[in-house]
């Protein structure tokens, strides 16, 4: 949160102007009290406020500046002096009522229009603000003061290049002046040069180190630099200085956030919004804390907040949307995004905002357009990239869309690790030698790409494929042709000449539908043996066994993705089927709690770990007749070894890409029937279809 620092131009003869933007000139003040019809009174009564003023007795200059106004209501001076005390003490309407008054009597006052274009721009009329600077340079080109207010304008109105080339022309006039180095550091820090903003603040703290207000931009800087600890410490130094600082409060709180301490962070927003509740950059980043702990209807709370204390706020709007995307109110999430564009068309955040909600109310093109318009604006904005390459394999424009899938190294939230290797990428040809393929996402992506394997393997004369370590004994018995390692000893390797991420391949070897195989069986083998005896254990009644899971443990999307255990009993209730816990984690509770209150059981079989030994997994897997699961690992695992697997799947968010659009198959899995929610949420439609299918399969067994 940067601190620009305006200046107030000091009236009566006492008083030094800020940055000296003004030399006193004590006999045109003498010759405007002479066209005054006051008396000698009026006038001892302004000398002793003036001198009151200056030593800081402020309440009792007020009264002798107002008891001068009594007699002499004109009395320029007196009202620019008082205006100067009232916006000194942040009672702004009052100061920009008395500075307007002073113009009444000279409209070219240089000191009076500098005055109330700084109030102006201090009430946040920075626009109103700025001709009344520029009337000012227009006489006095060389007014630092004036100069560096103009500059806080045109920073408050998001124009940090023209604010800068300002401040840089005042630099030359007051080369040393703090509160200038301050604000040439926010330019810099909005125009994105955080490095250089730092070498202005630390400028400004060399020659004082108490100046809060560098200490609270250099924290700013530093969090936006992503030196969240550096960033804390500043903030904790500017909170001993000066304990109510509302925006140190809000610095520290952004750089507890990037620390991951997002308890701790809401506490110090607290902090800052208890000291001015009305603090809009304090509310609008609670409400990303809250969002970061999943609190979406409390981050909704102070977003709406934010809105309704500032209509104008094209960031608020956008942050209201984001709320709305992750509770799945795509409706009004586009319409909070076109709020925010309509105040803002160049926001780029929200127009990426308005593509995510297009795509989730299944608008592909205009969601398309949309990440379009925010790529003409940052071409660089990997979100963007990401997003529309994954709407466009979606709808299986896959050249396109795996173009687009490379940007996926760039996406912070994603966090990809990217070895480094020595070895050049692959580029899709002959390889005379050996080729690495190594995973580089959770274990259902890599599984789901292990698919392309033997046409990998094609390709060169001799394949290694690094996978998650648990992976390794399924790939190994799986594929008996290909090297396999797992994936920590990887970068440390020289027995290979091309590499490629597995993700990767897909923009090699399935560029269009005819890519894929017609008719191909499982790719995964399970151990036979270990099947066999696990189908002893759960067919010794003759039923039909029917593998279940319920949910996943995504980070990001898995709470989309899961149901709950009692929203699966009337499914569960069907005599003859006997469903087996595939689902990894613990579910002792869910299963127990079922049980109690439906007298349905759920068979756990304890020598599987469903958490580590993705083997054995797959070998309990085999050992079903069928599996019932939502998008996660057992998905995946299921449609790999070729099993009858029914996938339940979400309306929007949780739904990878991979499940494609308006089909009932999949081109990864032919084994797989997938069914859809018809609304977010909607689950209800989802289990009754599948428990028909159910039913159907139980007919022709």
């Amino acid at each position: 949160m940067r601190r620009n620092e305006p200046c107030f131009c000091g009236s009566g003869k006492r008083f030094k102007n800020c940055h000296g933007a003004f030399k006193e000139d004590l006999g045109a003040q003498a010759a405007a009290r002479a066209d005054q019809p006051a008396g000698v009174g009026a006038e001892e009564k302004f000398d002793r406020a003036t001198w009151l003023h200056e030593q800081g007795q402020l309440e009792r200059a007020r009264e002798l500046y107002e008891a001068v106004l009594s007699e002499v209501p004109d009395h320029f001076e007196a009202l620019s002096a008082l205006g100067v005390l009232h916006a000194r003490r942040k009672n702004l309407h009052a100061a920009e009522r008395l500075f307007r008054q002073a113009l009444r009597i000279h409209a070219d006052s240089e000191e009076a229009n500098f005055n109330l274009a700084a109030v102006l721009c201090d009430l946040g009329h920075a626009e109103e603000s700025l001709p009344l600077f520029s009337r000012v340079l227009a006489a006095n080109p060389g007014s630092a003061g004036a100069l560096n207010n103009r500059a806080v304008a045109l920073l408050k109105l998001n124009r940090p290049s023209e604010a800068l080339a300002d401040l840089r022309k005042a630099e030359a006039i007051t080369p040393d002046d703090p509160g200038l180095l301050n604000n040439i550091g926010n330019c810099l820090n909005e125009l994105g040069d955080h490095a250089g903003a730092l070498k202005f603040f630390d400028r400004v703290l060399g020659a004082d180190e108490a100046h809060v207000g560098a200490l609270v931009n250099k924290s700013d800087a530093l969090n936006k630099l992503k030196k969240y600890a550096e960033a804390l410490s500043c903030a904790d130094t500017a909170l001993v200085i000066a304990p109510n600082t509302i925006e140190a409060f809000n610095n520290r709180g952004n750089a507890l956030r990037g620390l991951g301490r997002f308890n701790e962070a809401l506490a110090s927003y607290a902090q800052a919004l208890a000291l001015n509740p009305e603090y809009v950059d304090g509310l609008n980043n609670r409400g990303h804390a809250l969002q970061d702990l999943k609190r979406h209807e409390e981050a909704l709370a102070c977003f709406e907040r934010a809105v309704a204390l500032e209509p104008g706020h094209a960031g608020a709007h956008n942050n209201c949307g984001n709320a709305l995307q992750e509770l799945m109110r795509h409706e009004e999430a586009l319409a909070s995004y076109e709020q925010a564009l309509a105040l803002k068309p160049d926001h780029a955040e929200a127009l990426f905002g308005r593509g995510n909600a297009l795509r989730d109310l299944k608008r592909r093109e205009d969601a398309l357009a949309s990440f379009e318009q925010a790529l003409a604006l940052k071409p660089d904005y990997a979100d963007v990239h990401l997003n529309a390459g994954l709407c466009r394999l979606t709808a299986g424009d896959f050249e396109a869309g795996w173009r687009e899938y490379e940007w996926r190294w760039q996406v912070e939230q994603l966090a990809l690790p990217k070895p480094a290797f020595d070895q050049p990428a692959w580029d899709g040809g002959r390889v005379d030698g050996a080729l690495l393929a190594w995973g580089e996402q959770g274990l259902g992506d890599q599984i789901l790409h292990l698919g392309m394997l033997p046409d990998l393997a094609a390709c060169a004369r001799r394949l290694i494929v690094a996978v998650e370590p648990r992976l390794v004994p399924l790939v190994q018995r799986s594929f008996p042709e290909v090297e396999v390692a797992a994936l920590p000893e990887v970068p440390g390797r020289k027995n290979f000449d091309r590499q490629v991420p597995l993700g990767s391949i897909g923009g090699y070897l399935r560029k269009r539908w005819e890519d894929f195989p017609r008719e191909r069986p499982g790719y995964l083998r399970a151990d036979a043996v270990r099947s066999r005896r696990l189908r002893e254990l759960l067919a010794a009644r003759n039923e039909f066994v029917c593998g279940l899971s319920w949910f996943s443990t995504n980070a990001r999307v898995g709470t989309h993705k899961s149901i709950r255990l009692r929203e699966l009993r009337d499914m569960l209730s069907l005599p003859g089927v006997r469903f087996v816990d595939l689902q990894y984690g613990d579910t002792g509770d869910e299963r127990a709690a079922l049980q109690r209150d439906t007298e349905v059981d759920v068979t756990r079989l304890e020598a599987v770990d469903t958490l580590n030994d993705i083997d054995g997994v797959a070998a309990l897997i085999d050992a079903c007749d069928m599996v019932i699961t939502v998008s996660n690992t057992n998905a995946h695992l299921a449609g790999a070894l070729g099993k009858r697997v029914l996938v339940m799947l979400p309306y929007a968010q949780g739904r990878f890409w991979y499940w494609h659009e308006d089909c009932g198959d999949s081109p990864w899995y032919p084994s797989a029937r997938l069914f859809r929610q018809a609304a977010a949420g909607d689950w209800g439609s989802v289990i009754d279809r599948v428990t028909r299918e159910l039913k159907q399969q139980l007919s022709r067994s």
